[in-house]
């Protein structure tokens, strides 16, 4: 069942934001500032450029698959189900990780002021965050969207007042430890970033997401690494060395120093909001995984169902509530590491899918964003952080082997019986094999997504596409053979199969119908009623129609009765539309069967004619 497409690019935006705001500023710094010194404003601004190359594949991705679950939908359809059932898992309990530690955060803050247990805050922040992502995303994304610009308000108010504050000496030595050290301490907080995925996994719900999401997320992680870069600048240069190296509440302190008692006491607030947004965010976005695991069927079916009243699926975002209270009785320092590894794995996987869905030629991944500098970006971006996850990976806790286990448990005793769509790896190993492995399932699939994200309605030229007679042929031909060859192939479609070979070849013999030295497009009206029938060819040798066009590639012949004219019409300027396009020739001879032409086709831009459904 489809989700109810609500959001917005300042709902994607907030969603994004609210979800990286939170630990990240509010205790990490002055723990970064014992690594390496004054210039861990530096580490947070080069965490923050690393973290914008691995999300223009994130962005890249969701505009081509904008689809419930985010990074699992990315890397099942382009690495298979036995690699996406593992990274949906190990996402959706990495952000039950990251989702769990803002509200102990929230409830530690609730804890502080009133000296009530932190377990029992904790059990009802997790119920009113489950309750509000039950009500529906819109009433989840518009609280979200409120929280995030009120904190973003404290935070400029906060830097604002220490920008004048700063004291440069601060920041002499820059490093304790030498540049290198810089560097370190960037992957030490890398961490901060790691809500962008979230966004990404409520990608289905996104209106127009071709327009809403590149801006949403790529707003979003320049925001947040210049609010970050300036604040722990500012921390550096209003507070004492030794003060900041020891403060697990580096802002908090801080707000003392600029703005007295009353300045303490907003930081306060505005932590405990950044702690709601990223809760919120978080159980908004990991209920999405096992809902898109149950679409797909490697996941029991009850989890994908969505209440009709709200469009939200209930059971998955309340199973997730459960979760996040559990996790809660797990050591701090588990959450936090078993999550920094989970998301550096997935960026790096998501670039890896990338890669493949480009190199598998797949027709219809047709996202609206592209990052520059393929391959290079996505290799650097698997480079860079492969080495932070085995960096962050050392010692990893037991709890992550512990949930690949089950998921592999899961995927073999459920999801590998369930599963038998294509993936686009299965395209590239078609190709070094030579041999068929892959049905239309992929395409057809990916096509459908483009269809329903750009608001495409089918007209009559899709289903003629759809049922066009499609000839693949290898031998060379003259436009003679080539035409008897065509009467042979229609002789029980209800038409005189030689008087259509000798009408063909009288219409060439007036004008050419030769429209490039690469297409040709005979066509004809034909006596009688009721008929029409569109014929395409591809021809590996070519056609010798002429002296002049010795070797025509793609052959389109539409044959119809004079009542089918309007038809006849529509298909042709369809056909002129999909040649003109630039790359059309190149995939055009770089497809490898029949199946892969007709994808070529349905997936071209074209503008569809009103009126004229099928």
């Amino acid at each position: 069942m489809d989700l109810k497409k609500k959001l917005n690019s300042l709902d994607i935006f907030a969603i994004s934001s609210g979800a990286m705001i939170s630990s990240g500023i509010f205790i990490l710094p002055g723990l970064a500032y014992a690594k390496t010194g004054a210039g861990v404003f530096l580490s947070y601004g080069i965490a923050g450029i690393v973290a914008l190359i691995g999300l223009l594949d994130i962005v890249e991705l969701a505009t081509a698959m904008p689809k419930a679950g985010g990074d699992y939908y990315f890397i099942t359809r382009s690495m298979g189900p036995l690699i996406g059932t593992l990274a949906g898992v190990l996402s959706y309990s990495a952000l039950i990780l990251k989702t769990s530690f803002a509200i102990f955060g929230a409830a530690e803050i609730c804890h502080i002021l009133s000296g009530i247990n932190v377990l029992y805050f904790s059990f009802f922040f997790c119920i009113i965050f489950t309750f509000i992502n039950i009500k529906g995303i819109k009433e989840a994304s518009g609280f979200q969207v409120f929280l995030v610009l009120a904190l973003l308000i404290i935070m400029l108010m906060f830097i604002l007042r220490g920008t004048g504050m700063i004291s440069i000496a601060n920041f002499t030595p820059l490093s304790t430890g030498g540049f290198s050290s810089i560097f370190r301490t960037a992957g030490f907080v890398f961490i901060s970033y790691g809500g962008l995925l979230k966004a990404a996994s409520v990608a289905e719900e996104v209106k127009n997401p071709k327009k809403n999401i590149p801006p949403g997320l790529l707003l979003s992680i320049v925001v947040v690494s210049v609010l970050y870069t300036l604040i722990t600048c500012i921390l550096v240069g209003v507070m004492k060395p030794y003060t900041l190296a020891g403060s697990l509440t580096p802002i908090a302190d801080a707000s003392r120093v600029l703005f007295g008692n009353i300045g303490y006491i907003i930081i306060i607030i505005a932590s405990f909001f950044a702690f709601f947004t990223t809760a919120n965010a978080g159980i908004m976005a990991a209920s999405r995984y096992p809902f898109a695991l149950a679409r797909d069927g490697l996941f029991p079916g009850f989890l994908m169902n969505v209440s009709k009243k709200t469009h939200t699926p209930i059971l998955t975002i309340s199973v997730t509530g459960v979760f996040i209270f559990a996790s809660l009785f797990l050591d701090l320092e588990t959450l936090v590491k078993a999550a920094s590894a989970v998301v550096l794995a997935s960026y790096a996987l998501s670039a890896a899918a990338v890669i493949i869905l480009h190199e598998s030629r797949v027709h219809a991944y047709k996202p609206s964003f592209k990052v520059p500098f393929y391959p290079f970006i996505q290799i650097g971006a698997i480079i860079i952080f492969g080495i932070l996850a085995v960096e962050m990976g050392r010692g990893t806790p037991k709890i992550i082997f512990a949930v690949m286990g089950a998921a592999l448990i899961i995927y073999l005793l459920y999801g590998s019986r369930k599963y038998k769509k294509d993936y686009a790896l299965l395209y590239i190993v078609e190709k070094v094999v030579n041999r068929k492995l892959t049905s239309q399932d992929l395409e057809t699939e990916l096509l459908e997504i483009i269809h329903i994200r750009d608001d495409v309605t089918k007209d009559r030229v899709d289903h003629i596409l759809q049922e066009a007679e499609i000839i693949d042929l290898a031998e060379f031909l003259t436009h003679d053979e080539f035409f008897h060859f065509i009467s042979d192939r229609i002789r029980n479609s209800g038409c005189d199969a030689v008087n259509i070979s000798e009408l063909l070849m009288e219409r060439e013999k007036e004008s050419s119908t030769v429209i490039t030295p690469f297409v040709a497009v005979p066509h004809l009206v034909l006596p009688g009623k009721g008929f029409f029938k569109l014929l395409i060819i591809r021809s590996r040798e070519g056609i010798h129609f002429s002296d002049e066009y010795r070797k025509v590639k793609a052959i389109f012949m539409p044959l119809g009765t004079f009542d089918e004219r309007n038809t006849h019409l529509r298909t042709l300027t369809a056909i002129a539309q999909i040649i003109q396009q630039s790359d059309f020739e190149k995939k055009w001879s770089g497809a490898r069967n029949a199946d892969e032409l007709r994808s070529l086709l349905l997936s071209s831009s074209r503008k569809r004619q009103k009126g004229s459904k099928g």
